[in-house]
C-alpha cells in the first residue's frame, strides 16, 4: 500500500520473535514441513470430523498465528476450539448473509469499508476510529450485538481476502488497515471497547498484514 502523508506504517508479523521480515512467511507461501506437522497435530487434536469443518484460511491463521508459542500445537488447538464454539454461538459462517440487526445504524456509527487493493493483491481497509462515537455506540449495543458487528466486518475482510486470492491465483488471507485516529480520546479506551478488540485478535489472528496509522 501507499504510505499516507502523516501516517505511522507499521508491520504485524505472525511471529513476534521472528529475527527479520523474512523470516515471516507470506500468505502465498507453501506450509513448511514444521508447519505441516502441527497442522496433522491439530487435526489429532479437534479429530476428523471437526477437522474438516475449519475452512482452510482459518486453519493456517491458527498455525501460523501461534508459531512464536513455546506450546506452538497446544496453544493452536486450544485457541482453535475456542474460536469454532465462538463462531459457532455467533453463526459466523452465516454472517454475510445476515447482516447483523441494526447494520446501518452501526455502521453510521462506525465509519469503515474496503478502500481498494495493495500491490501484492491484498484487500486495504479504511476504518476512522477517532471519529467513533463510544459512549453512543456502547449504549446502543450490548457485548453480543457488537460481537455480531465485529464478526460480520471481519467475515467481510475474509470474504474479500478469498476474492484477492481467485484474481491473482495465490492464497491471501491478511488484510491492510489504515485507521484514522483523527479525534481519538480517553474514551475509546472503555474497557468494553478494550474486552472486543482482545476477542478480535483471539478469534481472528493473523489477519493483518499491514497497519497505517493516520494521526
Amino acid at each position: 500500500a501507499r504510505s499516507l502523508p502523516g501516517a505511522t506504517r507499521m508491520k504485524w508479523p505472525c511471529c513476534p520473535s521472528a529475527a527479520s521480515p523474512s523470516d515471516v512467511p507470506l500468505d502465498w507461501d507453501s506450509l513448511s514441513s514444521t508447519e505441516l506437522e502441527i497442522v496433522s497435530g491439530v487435526r489429532s487434536c479437534l479429530g476428523d470430523a471437526v477437522f474438516e469443518t475449519v475452512q482452510t484460511d482459518v486453519l493456517i491463521c491458527f498455525v501460523r498465528g501461534c508459531a512464536h508459542e513455546a506450546d506452538w500445537l497446544g496453544t493452536a488447538c486450544t485457541r482453535l476450539l475456542a474460536a469454532i464454539a465462538w463462531r459457532a454461538e455467533l453463526s459466523a459462517d452465516e454472517a454475510i448473509a445476515s447482516p447483523p440487526p441494526g447494520r446501518p445504524e452501526f455502521e453510521r456509527l462506525y465509519e469503515a469499508g474496503p478502500v481498494g487493493f495493495d500491490a501484492d493483491g491484498r484487500p486495504i481497509i479504511l476504518e476512522r476510529l477517532g471519529k467513533l462515537p463510544v459512549a453512543t455506540l456502547l449504549t446502543q449495543y450490548d457485548e453480543r450485538d457488537l460481537d455480531a458487528h465485529v464478526v460480520y466486518a471481519m467475515e467481510a475482510a475474509r470474504a474479500l481476502c478469498r476474492q484477492a486470492s481467485h484474481r491473482r491465483g495465490r492464497r491471501i488471507y491478511r488484510a491492510v488497515f489504515i485507521v484514522d485516529m483523527l479525534g481519538l480520546g480517553l474514551q475509546h479506551g472503555h474497557s468494553r471497547a478494550m474486552r472486543l478488540v482482545e476477542r478480535l485478535t483471539s478469534y481472528y489472528p493473523e489477519m493483518l498484514a499491514q497497519l497505517h496509522i493516520v494521526n
